[in-house]
């Protein structure tokens, strides 16, 4: 199953949001000002390729499906574990953005 496709993907109330640019630097600043250092971390540099000053849902939606293809690439069980790792905190940071957007305040 494809992540999008999981149920809380369809959660979003505006669709239009998936695609809506926010200021990356406000939504870290945001993150750390409610102590998620992980999520902040992760919303500085996923998407940022795309985008180096805003983010958007599907950027960050992007940049999960992309770690997961690196997982197939990888040479070491060390590496799979550290995308994985990764994946998933990326996978929380757009759930965050989903809950924030559906509250207005993304």
């Amino acid at each position: 199953m494809r992540w999008e496709s999981q149920p809380w993907r369809r959660q979003l109330r505006n669709p239009e949001e998936f695609e809506t640019p926010v200021s990356r630097s406000a939504l870290v600043k945001a993150l750390q000002d409610e102590q998620l250092e992980v999520d902040a971390e992760v919303a500085r540099f996923a998407g940022a390729s795309e985008d180096a000053d805003c983010i958007s849902i599907a950027q960050v939606v992007r940049f999960a499906e992309l770690l997961t293809r690196r997982m197939t690439l990888a040479d070491a069980d060390d590496q799979v574990l550290q995308l994985a790792h990764l994946r998933r905190n990326t996978e929380d940071l757009a759930e965050r953005m989903i809950e924030w957007a559906n509250l207005g305040r993304l």
